[in-house]
């Protein structure tokens, strides 16, 4: 099949706007979509000239990139990044979602590129294999007694550090065997309803439900867990994006959450019911924390 009519179903799945495939050199290969629909002097001039150029932009990113596909906004609008062999596969949108829905976007992204321009290259056995431990450059390195929050992100592990997002190590807690288990199996049902949202098909519209209602069962399982890891170190519940709205306000008590900037993500707090957003695109009514 043709770079372009790849390129070309890759944006229609995923109602982006235009993309490109660059060579090693920053030659475009394909192109399709509409690239009138972006502003000739954002994103696309950034990333593909005038004011940047195609070769500029394959040089932005590593083959052992840890986040992939790469982010990159402008605006509002934005693009994804995505490196195969000696190509690399950039694609455009607007309106990004919002924070961790935005991330989680990009995933499938990401996944329907490799699906796409990856598909001749051979399958890994580790794809069968269970997953390697989490570097120690992603395991949080903050000050000992940061808060911490319960946050399914597709791992192994779903405890993370409020401030920087990243795993915390259970070692640190003083976890009873019993909770490690009840965490686990926690875990477990989350991902896989999760899955089950990103994976897009005739399940999307109830996981999605699932997910996004702190009354359903496996949201009600997380907020006992966090009520008991919070006996050991202060910790809130994340909960999923669609619930909130741009005033702030949280979902079960209607106060206003607070804003706290920490990691790579704005997040709203209830201190009251230990939940945590990653916050929507922040409206003038949103009292901040630093």
């Amino acid at each position: 099949m043709e770079l372009h009519d790849r390129l070309q179903r890759l944006l229609d799945q995923h109602d982006l706007l235009c993309g490109v495939v660059l060579s090693n050199t920053g030659r475009e290969l394909a192109r399709a979509g509409d690239f009138g629909a972006l502003d000739r002097d954002g994103l696309l001039s950034t990333l593909l000239g005038p004011r940047g150029s195609g070769r500029a932009t394959y040089g932005l990113m590593q083959p052992d990139e840890k986040i992939r596909p790469a982010l990159m906004e402008e605006g509002d609008e934005f693009a994804f990044l995505e490196l195969i062999d000696q190509t690399m596969v950039v694609v455009f949108g607007r309106e990004r979602k919002e924070g961790m829905a935005h991330y989680l976007f990009s995933r499938q992204v990401g996944a329907t590129i490799l699906a796409e321009f990856g598909a001749e290259a051979p399958v890994p056995i580790e794809i069968l294999s269970p997953p390697a431990a989490t570097p120690e450059n992603e395991l949080c390195g903050c000050p000992p007694g940061q808060p911490i929050k319960l946050m399914q992100t597709l791992t192994y592990n779903p405890i993370h550090c409020l401030q920087c997002n990243q795993e915390v190590r259970p070692e640190t807690l003083a976890l009873t065997p019993e909770l490690m288990q009840a965490v686990a199996r926690w875990r477990d049902v989350y991902d896989a309803i999760d899955r089950l949202w990103l994976d897009g098909g005739d399940y999307e519209t109830w996981a999605e439900a699932e997910l996004s209602n702190l009354e359903s069962s496996v949201n009600r399982q997380g907020r006992q867990l966090q009520a008991s890891l919070n006996r050991l170190r202060r910790c809130y519940y994340y909960g999923f994006q669609g619930r909130i709205s741009a005033a702030g306000l949280c979902p079960l008590c209607s106060q206003a959450m607070i804003a706290l900037k920490s990691g790579p993500a704005h997040q709203l707090l209830c201190e009251g019911c230990s939940l945590v957003f990653f916050r929507p695109e922040a409206g003038p009514g949103i009292p901040a924390n630093a």
